[in-house]
């Protein structure tokens, strides 16, 4: 985590200790309470636990946000986040119609993706791990490519209902001691690898059970993409961008500048494969029913504009694709 030494944070990202406020309290608690009040009124006859890491976050109590001004990556208030969060996600609560509607999203979500995926260029049998299998989608998707897939999550809801399904999934947080030195071909962590604490040992760890040349890809939030809009002067326009990217508000305890990702990894015994700018997601979420599809078209003009800038990822999340040296 970020330390916090009388009034001087530091990176919990690089360790840099050269950080800034990126954020009050006050225009986050703002930007949230639109979120909430966005969905209270377009979607009044929805139950509000279908909003589950929509507008209701783990991370969404209004706290100043910093930036690092060495490895321009964004993080929350380190005294913001609790102790205790580890039980909270394991406790956190999916009743099975919110279940059901997340398992359909992400296999469309998965289907759509198909062509990434399988570009990676993994053969029948190879050995794959997902951290952070949450509902199980991913690993449906390994097991229709021949995949020999397996996953972890420390959700007891999503773990039940991916087991329901058939697929192989471990209850635990992650630990390398669970497993064997240069066991797996692939390692997958998709929208949860901004939640880790000490990111170089994770780093470390991973390329300690994976084989030689084997593959580890991430997505997460790009801190980019978030500098670009919250400090622009135009930042309402993206109001509605960042909403459908689950950026507004900065519900995450840490976001990734494209270079601090790619040092961490080059730096964890890694060399890049790709690095591949997109949205969040690419069915239509609900803050986007009417217009997200006719609309992407410009709106991936404006990323690669903001991709021409300073050699940066100009996309709200980004996929990294590395190998191990």
């Amino acid at each position: 985590m970020a330390k916090i030494r009388g009034n001087t944070v530091s990176c919990p990202l690089c360790g840099s200790s050269n950080c800034s406020v990126f954020c009050s309290k006050e225009e986050i608690s703002s930007d949230i309470a639109y979120v909430k009040g966005y969905f209270q009124r377009r979607f009044q006859d929805v139950p509000a636990y279908m909003f589950k890491d929509t507008c209701d976050f783990m991370y969404d109590d209004p706290c100043v946000v910093y930036s690092c001004c060495d490895c321009s990556s964004i993080f929350r208030d380190p005294n913001s986040i609790t102790s205790h969060i580890e039980e909270l996600y394991q406790e956190d609560e999916y009743p099975i119609d919110l279940l059901d509607h997340l398992w359909n999203r992400y296999q469309e979500e998965y289907t759509n993706d198909k062509t990434w995926l399988t570009s990676l260029g993994l053969q029948k049998g190879s050995r794959v791990l997902e951290i952070g299998s949450h509902v199980g989608a991913f690993l449906w998707f390994a097991q229709e490519q021949g995949w020999d897939a397996e996953g972890l999550d420390i959700g007891n809801d999503v773990s039940t209902y991916a087991r329901s399904k058939g697929l192989k999934v471990s209850v635990k947080p992650f630990n390398a001691n669970d497993y064997e030195k240069d066991e797996f071909n692939a390692i997958i962590i998709l929208n949860c690898f901004e939640h880790f604490d000490e990111p170089k040992l994770i780093i470390e760890q991973l390329n300690w059970i994976l084989k030689p040349g084997g593959l580890l890809a991430i997505r997460t939030p790009n801190a980019d993409f978030i500098w670009r809009t919250y400090k622009s002067a135009f930042k309402r326009l993206f109001f509605n961008t960042l909403l459908g990217n689950n950026l507004l508000g900065i519900s995450f305890p840490k976001c990734y500048s494209s270079r601090c990702a790619m040092d961490l990894l080059s730096s964890g015994g890694f060399e890049p494969v790709i690095l591949r700018g997109r949205e969040l997601t690419s069915v239509a979420p609900q803050t986007f029913y009417s217009n997200f599809y006719s609309k992407k078209q410009l709106r991936d003009m404006v990323y690669r504009l903001f991709d021409l800038q300073k050699n940066q990822c100009g996309y709200p999340w980004m996929d990294i694709v590395s190998r191990k040296k």
